[in-house]
């Protein structure tokens, strides 16, 4: 399935926009922003928050620049959904970080101390791949975005 095959599927939720590089650019300074913030909090639950809302960023800024932007109740749902039709995430991938989606929830809604340290350093990690991958991907497929210095290591 194709990322416009997919956004047709969620067109109640999933719109097209066109491409906007300004989006990008603010989505890439977010993502930056959560994993440097990731690095500093000094507990599981709020590590794995930040890296959590990083990847939420990478997702948001592949939508912007491919055009798409998740406008539902669902949004981390179907934001970490589309990495898989934007960055091409592998689908064991898409799967962990939907239960991270989940995992996040009940964190920041139920209780803490929910998030085991090596939650933490795996989120964290996957977090620091997507932005590598973005990048790249943005390089590759979306050239006409200028992107320097925005979200960069």
């Amino acid at each position: 399935m194709t990322l416009a095959q997919w956004a047709e599927q969620h067109r109640d939720e999933v719109r097209q926009e066109g491409p906007d590089p300004a989006a990008v650019r603010a989505r890439l300074r977010v993502l930056a922003r959560h994993l440097r913030d990731a690095s500093r909090v000094d507990t599981d639950d709020g590590r794995f928050e930040q890296a959590f809302a990083a990847c939420l960023a990478a997702a948001d800024a592949a939508l912007a620049a491919a055009g798409y932007r998740v406008a539902s109740p669902a949004h981390h749902y179907r934001a970490v959904e589309s990495l898989a039709y934007t960055l091409g995430l592998e689908e064991g991938r898409v799967r962990e970080l939907d239960r991270y989606r989940r995992k996040r929830a009940a964190v920041v809604y139920q209780d803490t101390g929910l998030v085991t340290p090596q939650e933490a350093e795996s989120a964290l990690a996957i977090a620091r791949a997507l932005q590598q991958q973005l990048l790249a991907w943005l390089a590759d497929k979306h050239p006409e975005i200028d992107i320097t210095p925005e979200g960069r290591p």
